[in-house]
């Protein structure tokens, strides 16, 4: 993780103490058995720690990640490297979703 308080807020998406400027990307071409990286940014804009649960949505996958605490003023940094079908055909989407969780 590394430090928010400095960051400018652009446009994006935030709900409640968490933002992210920019939730959505078009990485173009990925051709069949290409690797897809890409990094998000998730950014505690609030003054208390939240809580947060990362699932991956895309086929072969349905396991969450552990909870990762994100303090006040910090982002987490979401990495993606995965390996695209090795039969591709039509549009190739990855997503992963960022639950709060409530205490």
């Amino acid at each position: 993780m590394t430090d928010a308080t400095s960051q400018s807020y652009p446009s994006g998406i935030q709900s409640g103490p968490l933002y992210c400027p920019s939730p959505v990307r078009d990485v173009g071409t990925i051709w069949a058995g290409d690797r897809l990286t890409t990094t998000y940014e998730v950014f505690n804009i609030g003054d208390t720690p939240v809580a947060v649960r990362i699932t991956p949505v895309y086929t072969g996958t349905a396991a969450a990640h552990d909870p990762i605490l994100i303090a006040p003023g910090r982002t987490l940094i979401i990495d993606v490297n995965r390996k695209s079908p090795d039969t591709l055909h039509g549009v190739f989407t990855t997503a992963y979703v960022v639950h709060v969780i409530d205490e």
